[in-house]
């Protein structure tokens, strides 16, 4: 038994839930994006090894002062 279906034009009261949905979750996405890339990284950049993601070893600090003579 073989039954056949058409497509009818859907009229802007049903097709607005979908459309509400559909802004919510991308304001959603948006919403997380944005926090993840404002995050505070947990190593500044400058003291990461190019390459390796592991932090070089601390430099001893410069001295201060007169030099002796």
């Amino acid at each position: 038994m073989a039954t056949f279906d058409y497509r009818r034009k859907l009229t802007l009261k049903e097709t607005l839930p979908a459309l509400g949905a559909a802004v919510g979750a991308a304001a959603g996405v948006f919403y997380l994006a944005r926090i993840v890339m404002q995050r505070t990284p947990l190593v500044p950049s400058r003291e990461i090894v190019p390459g390796s993601g592991i932090p070089p070893q601390p430099q001893p600090a410069p001295k201060v002062g007169r030099p002796r003579t």
